[in-house]
């Protein structure tokens, strides 16, 4: 659209396309429901309700829905780059105020129209000078690093095909056909952090995409993530998002 800012309200299923998306518009996304995963070329990191998330100008990524509901929804805003005074190239998650939140929905009332007019325009001034401010607030989420290597991109696939199970650094070490510390060496290489630190990190981000199904336990959830001490699940899950799972849960799918 040749506006200089626009919205669009988007219910997606699991048929949506995760192809990589590039646009000359800068955009701002929040989740209404659900829980995605955005992407790009260097890292992959879950979107939860009420997560926010500011994508660059030309800057390639994708994303997808990858819950258990049939159905999500996401609010998003396009706008030109002279519109926001920071330079921002890199993908960013921050942690959205109740009032942009609500001039975000305002927005999006109406699918593709230009906002720049009567009260629009105003809640679109409105919504990017706080723009400005929460854009500052970073979300603290898990963030996976991608791998640049096909000896990365298999270590990766066995984590995601195994992670439920009791992985030991031998298991890994066969599967690469090198040494078990040849192997730590170039998976740390690679992605810049250990494998069972990766591990870890895959293992807590399932259980918080599985925190959505209201009728799971999180004992049955902690152990079909491969923990077989509920403390040390809760220990693992408050180190990376600060809360324990029951006000995760709380927070982002009730």
């Amino acid at each position: 659209m040749n506006v200089p800012a626009f919205s669009i309200k988007g219910i997606w299923d699991h048929n949506h396309s995760n192809h990589l998306n590039i646009h000359s518009f800068h955009q701002v996304l929040v989740v209404q429901n659900g829980v995605f995963m955005i992407e790009d070329d260097s890292f992959k990191q879950p979107l939860y309700k009420h997560n926010a998330v500011f994508i660059p100008a030309k800057k390639a990524h994708k994303i997808y829905f990858v819950s258990e509901q049939s159905k999500a929804m996401c609010h998003s805003l396009f706008f030109k780059t002279e519109y926001i005074k920071k330079q921002i190239e890199s993908i960013k998650l921050f942690q959205i105020s109740n009032l942009n939140t609500a001039l975000l929905q305002k927005l999006n009332e109406v699918n593709l129209i230009n906002l720049t007019y009567g009260i629009m325009g105003r809640c679109l001034d409105l919504f990017l000078e706080i723009l400005n401010l929460d854009i500052e607030k970073e979300a603290r989420l898990i963030r996976l690093p991608e791998a640049k290597t096909d000896f990365g991109k298999k270590i990766i696939q066995y984590i995601e095909k195994h992670y439920m199970n009791n992985i030991e650094l031998s298991d890994f070490a066969s599967i690469a056909a090198y040494s078990p510390r040849h192997t730590s060496r170039l998976f740390h290489e690679d992605l810049g952090i250990s494998l069972f630190e990766y591990l870890k990190l895959y293992r807590i981000l399932v259980a918080s995409i599985e925190l959505d199904k209201k009728d799971k336990k999180i004992n049955n959830i902690a152990l079909d993530c491969g923990y077989n001490s509920l403390s040390s699940f809760y220990t693992d899950f408050k180190m990376y998002y600060l809360i324990t799972p029951n006000q995760f849960r709380k927070k982002h799918f009730e």
